[in-house]
């Protein structure tokens, strides 16, 4: 029979035998016993390119998320959604609410209580907002995004390696990563849908 993969099973790393086809087994999972476990002939595992996305992820996320410390591009409309939702002031809200409603609730965990007014582009953030807090949550589901598009390439079908290349261009594209660092949803909305 053909050999499909080695794998180190048990606690001290022992090898396995060699899993092989028999030679009576010829159904559908034939044309893909070459591709069941890619990651042995690559030397890359999927938990560790996880790992490597995620990590990147956070960096790439998270690094320097407090700058520029005034209100950028669309946080001048969703920053006022927050406030709304965090003061009881009426406001028509032409968004499902979910991901403003989940970045308000991490805003008032940290204090953030709807002081800033998000009047217009370019206006600074008064002194003592969280703005880490209030950028962190679109940031960490734009962290997770390369790691879940990974996932779900595998899950696709596709190999470890082509796999590293969809998450590694969702941690690399330039629209995600902004928007991923400034108070929007966009981030959220990629992850739900990708999810």
């Amino acid at each position: 029979g053909r050999v499909v993969c080695m794998r180190a099973r048990g606690k001290q790393g022992a090898a396995s035998e060699p899993e092989t086809d028999s030679p009576s087994d010829t159904s559908d999972t034939d044309k893909y016993a070459k591709r069941s476990d890619d990651s042995c002939s690559a030397g890359l595992s999927d938990g560790r390119a996880l790992r490597w996305l995620l990590g990147a992820g956070v960096l790439t996320r998270f690094y320097g998320l407090a700058w520029p410390d005034e209100v950028v591009f669309d946080e001048v409309h969703f920053g006022k959604f927050i406030t709304g939702y965090l003061t009881g002031q009426y406001f028509f809200d032409i968004h499902p609410p979910t991901g403003k409603l989940l970045i308000a609730a991490v805003a008032w965990a940290s204090g953030f209580r709807g002081t800033q007014p998000f009047q217009k582009i370019g206006e600074a953030y008064r002194v003592g907002t969280n703005l880490f807090a209030l950028r962190a949550l679109p940031a960490a589901f734009g962290a997770a995004l390369p790691p879940l598009l990974f996932s779900l390439a595998r899950q696709l079908g596709c190999s470890s390696a082509s796999s590293l290349l969809v998450g590694c261009l969702v941690l690399l594209d330039g629209a995600t990563l902004v928007e991923s660092r400034l108070l929007l949803t966009d981030s959220s909305l990629f992850f739900w849908e990708a999810l």
